[in-house]
């Protein structure tokens, strides 16, 4: 219960910022653009983020997910990788004690990201890499753990 808490805490923050964001700028560009991709047999979304801090302080955040086709529906896979994506940049800061920043969407990286989130779903689990300057992290869960109340 816990997890669907934060979790829905976590969407209603993302869908606010993507409100916020529609109402400052032109959307049709956006809403045309494709998220997820299909190459060689997998979903494939590729998301890049530019954050400023209240302090001044910015970072570049990239955040990727596949999936096999055959292991679930394209709006699934939307919906998860959305999900997934929101609730680690958010659990991000919150660890970190930051407020949450100032997020702007890039059509590309300027460089290398500071923050990197790759989704791996695959038919039985996930795997969520974390890679920072500090390493890399890896998270491997099966559908069973992660959809548990």
């Amino acid at each position: 219960m816990k997890k669907l808490t934060y979790l829905m805490t976590f969407i209603l923050i993302g869908l606010v910022s993507i409100q916020i964001a529609f109402a400052q700028t032109d959307y049709t560009e956006r809403l045309k653009k494709e998220i997820v991709k299909i190459e060689a047999g997998k979903y494939v979304s590729n998301d890049y983020q530019f954050v400023k801090f209240s302090n001044g302080n910015t970072m570049q955040i990239k955040v990727s997910a596949n999936c096999p086709v055959e292991v679930m529906s394209r709006d699934n896979f939307i919906s998860l990788y959305s999900t997934i994506s929101t609730t680690m940049l958010l659990a991000t800061f919150s660890e970190a004690g930051l407020d949450i920043p100032d997020m702007k969407e890039l059509d590309e990286l300027i460089g290398e990201p500071d923050i990197t989130y790759n989704i791996i779903m695959a038919k039985n689990s996930m795997q969520i890499q974390v890679i920072t300057a500090e390493g890399k992290e890896n998270v491997t869960m099966k559908w069973e753990e992660f959809f548990m109340d």
